[in-house]
């Protein structure tokens, strides 16, 4: 008895231990930059509204990722990691020709939610438009993704294993049914995720949410380097492997072309020139081989729009 007892307190131990390591509470080093691959049209509705729309988790691509309260809980999801990801790329740069990874100002998000002391208000969004007279209240955090094995044994978090007692470790669906929103399978943990989590007071009957996120969009769009004589910061948009900075700027200002005149679009349009640039082309531009579509035969790149209507391999 007395040994079952030490081992339910270590294991208890250990499962505060791994909550804390996945909650964010401060941002610092790798932290000051967030990335999140999504295409042309996603980011000048992001720039255009000031908001981002955050998914609902149980309708999201990983299918194992099901667990309570899922029905009203919300994400945006990131990584921190600056590299390019090829398989981030394939998954999340739809369509291939608008692809493109967009860089926040991580000390910009957690304000986010550390101004409104965790507590926020969105807008349910259905059928891809947003409910602005009717507003939804939650609670929001930033989140490191923990990534767990298939028999649930262990977890994965960053740089550390945090393991279960054999005799009391959980199944995978029990380990995520435990953390939520914080736990995915282990064959994700290339993506090193890091999500903006919404959870709401109440279930409600939308895909996803609109959040606003004025302070964001502006550091994302306006970023320089801090360093002295540096006359550009990192890229606030790498273009993918498909398209071209060109095509972006073109694509990207005739979306957007009625903000044009709004300080921060004006100062992203500007330098987004070749002489100080703010958007560059991925480094596997042209290297990442798909295949041919197979409605109009173009290689890696279709044009004729069956992609994303008929779901074809590009």
């Amino acid at each position: 008895m007395g040994q079952t007892k030490k081992a339910g307190i270590r294991t208890i131990s250990r499962a505060k231990a791994l909550r804390n390591e996945l909650v964010i509470t401060e941002i610092k080093g790798a932290l000051s930059s967030l990335f999140h691959y999504t295409n042309i049209e996603s980011f000048a509705n992001i720039v255009a509204s000031k908001c981002i729309w955050l998914s609902r988790i149980d309708r999201m691509n990983d299918g194992t990722e099901v667990f309570k309260e899922a029905s009203r809980t919300y994400a945006f999801c990131m990584t921190a990691v600056p590299t390019e990801s090829v398989g981030m790329w394939i998954a999340y740069g739809v369509p291939r020709r608008d692809a493109i990874r967009v860089r926040f100002s991580g000390k910009a998000i957690h304000e986010i939610f550390t101004a409104h002391h965790g507590r926020v208000e969105v807008h349910p969004v259905k059928s891809g438009l947003a409910d602005t007279a009717r507003t939804i209240q939650g609670e929001i955090s930033l989140q490191y993704v923990g990534y767990v094995s298939r028999n649930g044994d262990r977890v994965h978090v960053r740089n550390k294993i945090f393991k279960f007692a054999e005799d009391l470790k959980s199944s995978r669906e029990e380990v995520m049914n435990s953390y939520g929103s914080f736990i995915k399978w282990l064959g994700w943990a290339y993506e090193h995720e890091i999500r903006l989590v919404v959870q709401l007071d109440k279930e409600i009957d939308a895909d996803k949410i609109q959040l606003d996120i004025s302070g964001v969009v502006e550091k994302a769009l306006t970023y320089k380097s801090k360093k002295r004589n540096a006359t550009q910061g990192m890229p606030s948009v790498v273009v993918g492997p498909w398209g071209n900075c060109e095509d972006f700027i073109r694509k990207f200002s005739s979306k957007i072309e009625d903000r044009a005149d709004r300080e921060d679009v004006g100062y992203f349009l500007e330098h987004a020139a070749a002489d100080a640039p703010l958007v560059r082309e991925s480094e596997f531009a042209g290297k990442i081989h798909l295949g041919r579509c197979t409605n109009c035969n173009k290689k890696d790149a279709c044009d004729c729009g069956y992609c994303e209507v008929k779901g074809c391999m590009l």
